[in-house]
């Protein structure tokens, strides 16, 4: 039986899940002390990210090109950092319910999205169709 860590569900109604195995073994597990302990510090905004991003959007890096991932966007406080970050969510869609796969803190945006890639935009409440 899977044990979640959370479960919950974005705006646009779609069940968005994070396994415990995953938060253990990879999201916090597999990383550096620095990386990991801004992981372990935006943890607990994930799920309220997933529940309401600034943005969501089609994932269009070549590595997830085998996959169909989608990033959620948004900036939070995080309180361990005094600071206001770019926090990203990575979610795999090509099952259900859709499953975080990592989440990155960041001090500012690089991921370019064209205009098309845009699936989700909180300033216009709605969801673009594809």
């Amino acid at each position: 039986m899977i044990e979640w860590a959370w479960k919950t569900r974005d705006p646009r109604g779609k069940t968005v899940v994070l396994k415990a195995s995953t938060l253990n073994e990879h999201i916090i597990g597999d990383h550096d002390d620095a990386d990991s302990g801004g992981r372990i510090a935006a943890s607990a905004l994930v799920p309220l990210i997933a529940e309401a991003p600034r943005y969501i959007v089609k994932d269009l890096s070549p590595i997830g090109s085998d996959r169909r991932r989608e990033k959620y966007f948004d900036v939070r406080h995080i309180e361990a950092t005094g600071k206001f970050s770019y926090v990203v969510l990575v979610v795999d869609t090509d099952r259900e319910p859709y499953e975080v796969v990592t989440w990155m803190i960041q001090r500012r945006m690089t991921d370019i999205v064209p205009k098309e890639g845009v699936l989700y935009d909180s300033s216009q409440h709605r969801e673009r169709k594809s």
